[in-house]
């Protein structure tokens, strides 16, 4: 939740305040929906290495999106 937190901030000031909902939704549903099957597995060491990536690959993800959607100058 903090790190949704963070990121949204960051992609406010990158793009506008209209994102803050969208990457805050994002980055808790979305995480929160991936992380459910790594829960399952229920080794404790396993699921840090699993879900840090996971949220560290959401947060880049959403962070570059505004950057990979550009239109192209022609």
């Amino acid at each position: 939740m903090l790190t949704a937190i963070i990121v949204a901030y960051f992609k406010v000031r990158s793009t506008n305040v209209s994102a803050w909902i969208p990457t805050f939704f994002f980055l808790t549903a979305i995480t929160i929906a991936e992380i459910i099957g790594v829960l399952r597995i229920g080794v404790d060491s396993a699921t840090v290495f699993i879900v840090i990536p996971l949220i560290a690959c959401n947060a880049f993800q959403i962070l570059m999106l505004h950057r990979i959607m550009e239109p192209a100058s022609a």
